[in-house]
């Protein structure tokens, strides 16, 4: 007898470039206060106490000691959230659901796009641009929904030939050739995340296209 196919597709957020470095920047900041606890010997630092205003010695290695957790805490949530397999889309028949990136709660979490298929023009994997901060500016791969009616600028209905060619990004970081409500409408996802977000779609509503807009027209 075989296993009835679920009533829906849940597709996980997957990993990034940021989740790496995070990890990486913990375990080398964790390495380097341990390095300091084994070479702090017997180093005394004054300390005050804030109620009493009493003057005390402790040794240079607590310290060292009690910042390791807070150190690896933000790492750890970041693997907890790999292993955990953090949702980022639902799919059914009655439409798509996309939810937030979340530590508090990774599977009840609210989502932030709830459509139904009969309102979805398309589903697309993009890409944000980031910053500038001190000069450098990075992408963001985000996965999001146009809608049937959107408006593609303020006073335009429909983008022309020319736009949807554009190499152009907003001042927000979108480009040009998407809607102005895509930032709204999308929730970060992995660069790889494509082929499972398209079965799904596929599954429940093969008439919506999933499209990858992730390269500038004419080549990066």
């Amino acid at each position: 007898m075989s296993t009835p196919a679920p009533d829906s597709v849940t597709v996980s957020a997957g990993t990034n470039w940021r989740d790496l470095a995070w990890l990486g920047f913990g375990l080398v900041a964790s390495v380097f206060l341990v390095v300091m606890i084994a070479t702090a010997g017997d180093d005394l630092i004054t300390t005050r106490d804030p109620h009493t205003r009493a003057d005390g010695e402790t040794p240079v290695w607590l310290g060292a000691l009690m910042l390791i957790p807070v150190v690896l805490l933000w790492p750890v949530l970041r693997v907890w959230t790999l292993i955990a397999g953090r949702r980022m889309a639902v799919v059914d028949a009655a439409g798509l659901r996309l939810f937030p990136a979340s530590f508090a709660d990774l599977r009840r979490s609210t989502p932030s796009v709830t459509v139904t298929w009969d309102q979805v023009d398309r589903v697309v994997l993009w890409r944000r641009r980031m910053g500038p901060v001190a000069g450098f500016s990075w992408w963001r791969t985000r996965l999001g929904v146009e809608l049937s009616g959107d408006y593609y600028e303020i006073h335009a209905k429909e983008p022309t030939v020319t736009q949807r060619a554009s190499r152009d990004i907003r001042k927000d970081g979108v480009p040009r050739r998407l809607g102005v409500m895509m930032p709204a409408r999308s929730v970060a996802c992995g660069p790889r995340r494509l082929g499972a977000v398209a079965d799904a779609v596929t599954r429940f509503a093969p008439n919506v296209p999933v499209v990858d807009e992730r390269a500038l027209p004419g080549g990066e």
